[in-house]
């Protein structure tokens, strides 16, 4: 289908700062990127909405004017998934902004990955669940409740190496008859090992290693408990320590294994 995205509307777009991007949908429908985040913190919440209201309806008054018709929705408002498939199905017609619309478009991406792990995160906890540990519904509570907190960590690859740590225990500690022992995944050159280095740029891991060590040894010193004495409190506190130990603040960064 030919685009009905004309010029005249492209010379409406450049006079918004604020507009970054717009996509085109087959039907001629548009989005509005916006240069503002996709995710403000609470605190921020009722300025941010001004913000992109603004932005928003001063860039639609002057496509109207343009003449356009079509529909058109803001990045900003609408729930990642349907955001996700907008920046991967709409081609783009017009960008203000490159670097800032590439930007946005991987954070969405990655929240749509993220988002996608905790359902499977839930789905597995309820599949894997030992018949004898009863702590499906308060630990899932608990979990989703936690999720902003594990989705907004910072830098990137701290929150990739974080739900991958989830994973790992999902996948192997919430399983009754584990082989191999649990011991050799996390030994500095088991498993979950191998699997934190791989998420890490190859010229930050001697950066990263010594926190991926203590996320380790701290996993370990937690599976010495005694199977009876594992309770929920103790399976929450799995989910902590990747989650509270501190990111490597330099070059030279050193992080003890206490």
């Amino acid at each position: 289908m030919v685009s009905v995205f004309a010029e005249r509307y492209a010379q409406a777009c450049r006079r918004h700062p604020d507009l970054v991007a717009v996509h085109e949908s087959p039907n001629g429908d548009i989005a509005l990127v916006l240069r503002h985040t996709f995710v403000p913190l609470p605190e921020e919440h009722a300025e941010w909405r001004r913000a992109t209201r603004a932005a928003a309806r001063d860039a639609l008054d002057d496509l109207r004017g343009a003449g356009f018709e079509g529909s058109v929705v803001v990045a900003q408002w609408l729930p990642v998934p349907r955001l996700a498939r907008i920046f991967d199905s709409w081609p783009r017609r017009w960008e203000g902004d490159p670097p800032r619309a590439a930007q946005l478009r991987r954070v969405v991406r990655q929240l749509a990955a993220d988002q996608r792990f905790l359902a499977w995160r839930s789905t597995e906890h309820r599949r894997l669940r030992p018949p004898g540990l009863r702590t499906s519904a308060s630990v899932d509570r608990w979990y989703t409740a936690m999720a902003p907190l594990w989705l907004q960590l910072q830098p990137e690859v701290r929150r990739q190496l974080v739900l991958q740590t989830h994973a790992w225990i999902i996948e192997r500690v919430q399983v009754s008859d584990t082989c191999p022992p649990l011991a050799d995944d996390l030994s500095p050159d088991g498993a979950l090992a191998h699997r934190l280095e791989r998420l890490v740029p190859p010229d930050e891991r001697a950066r990263w290693r010594p926190w991926i060590d203590v996320v380790l040894a701290k996993l370990g010193r937690a599976l010495e408990r005694a199977p009876e004495r594992r309770d929920r409190r103790w399976l929450r506190s799995l989910f902590l320590v990747a989650y509270d130990a501190p990111p490597p603040v330099g070059q030279g960064a050193i992080l003890r294994a206490l």
